[in-house]
């Protein structure tokens, strides 16, 4: 709650907390590297959504964050096939930040632009 509140510090704290007491729940390390995010602390997300059983969209929103854009690109793809969910900004909304919504909304647009963009030829 405290994350949907924007209160992500005090988020940040409870859930370090219950990793730190139930180490192998995905579900409390997930909401962690979400609100890692929030912090600005991407290699601390990273870490978090490294894990398969974490969501692939997590990664790709901290390595986009984090300026790893081709990285970030790649994990989005994988993510957004996975899961197309992830492509309905009205989802994301609901359920994220906004600051994860703009991020992944800037990922599609990219992604978006890239598909469209005939191959380029070689020495141009």
């Amino acid at each position: 709650w405290y994350y949907r509140a924007g209160q992500y510090q005090a988020a940040a704290e409870l859930l370090n907390s219950a990793v730190q007491q139930r180490p192998g729940d995905a579900r409390f390390a997930s909401h962690l590297g979400w609100t890692n995010i929030e912090l600005h602390n991407y290699r601390d997300a990273l870490a978090v959504f490294q894990s398969d059983s974490t969501p692939a969209m997590g990664r790709a929103v901290a390595l986009w964050l984090a300026q790893r854009q081709d990285d970030a690109l790649s994990a989005y793809r994988e993510a957004s096939t996975d899961h197309p969910e992830w492509t309905n900004p009205r989802w994301v909304s609901a359920l994220y930040s906004p600051l994860v919504a703009k991020t992944v909304a800037a990922m599609k647009a990219e992604h978006d632009r890239l598909a469209k963009k005939p191959p380029g030829r070689a020495g141009n």
